[in-house]
């Protein structure tokens, strides 16, 4: 990564540094354009032998294919990455159900299951390597303003950057829609998302299990290691009931559940 002189004009500057930020970084970056990338926090320390992140997401064989042409795939398939092969998906409330398997599609896997922080890790190690993106981390937008030919962004650290685009990728509470002043809706599902890793009786198969409940969706997502993290929707008075029991109590309510 190169330090952006301080008058110069920048191509691109993202707020926002996680996995769509950095991406996004990486990309422009590899085209020659001039990025600098502010991320307010951080990232999370990542260790090898550490236990699976509660935080996983399914990598589509399309982001596969983004993540490869960036060069930042090959770190994340040697570090743990587990792939799906087939999804089941069912309703507890009747018959309905759907399966989708790799084979019907003429694929070796339907998409991978991978901890956030390998991704965000493997990204910000391929940033590392391109000579026009500046990191700049922790740092934060305090505001910006709009001319003719650039955007001046004033960050916490006191300084301005100019740049010819801003790219706002800083996450729900986006500091960047706000100073923009775009206008958006939004309403409470009443709904949280209780997440966990845990251990299986039986093999999971390299599926990605759906069970849609009535107050919510219960999923299970294969781990390298055989087991599984989970991502249980629900209202929250029961999710705030779930997360006081003890481990064999939530067990078999889970069991129950699925």
């Amino acid at each position: 990564m190169s330090a952006c002189a301080a008058n110069s004009i920048q191509d691109v500057v993202i707020i926002g540094g996680g996995m769509i930020g950095a991406t996004a970084a990486c990309a422009l970056g590899q085209q020659g354009m001039s990025v600098t990338i502010v991320e307010a926090r951080e990232p999370e320390h990542f260790e090898a032998h550490a236990d699976y992140d509660l935080r996983v997401s399914a990598v589509s064989p399309g982001s596969e294919m983004i993540l490869r042409a960036i060069g930042a795939w090959d770190m994340i398939e040697a570090t743990r990455v587990c792939p799906y092969r087939q999804m089941h998906v069912w309703d507890a409330g009747g018959s309905g159900e759907i399966h989708f398997d790799c084979v019907d599609v003429n694929e070796p896997r339907l998409g991978y299951i991978v901890e956030n922080r390998v991704i965000q890790r493997a990204l910000i190690e391929c940033m590392s390597r391109i000579d026009e993106v500046t990191w700049r981390c922790p740092d934060a937008l305090i505001r910006f303003e709009v001319s003719d030919d650039a955007v001046a962004i004033e960050l916490n650290s006191d300084e301005w950057i100019r740049a010819r685009l801003l790219v706002g990728a800083d996450g729900l509470q986006s500091r960047v829609r706000e100073l923009a002043g775009i206008a958006f809706n939004k309403r409470d599902y009443d709904q949280c998302a209780l997440v966990a890793t845990v251990a299986t009786e039986l093999p999971h198969a390299h599926t990605a299990w759906q069970r849609f409940l009535p107050e919510g969706v219960l999923a299970f997502l294969p781990l390298p290691d055989g087991r599984c993290s989970i991502v249980w929707s629900t209202d929250e008075e029961r999710a705030r009931f779930l997360r006081m029991m003890n481990d064999s109590t939530f067990c078999d309510a889970l069991a129950e559940a699925f």
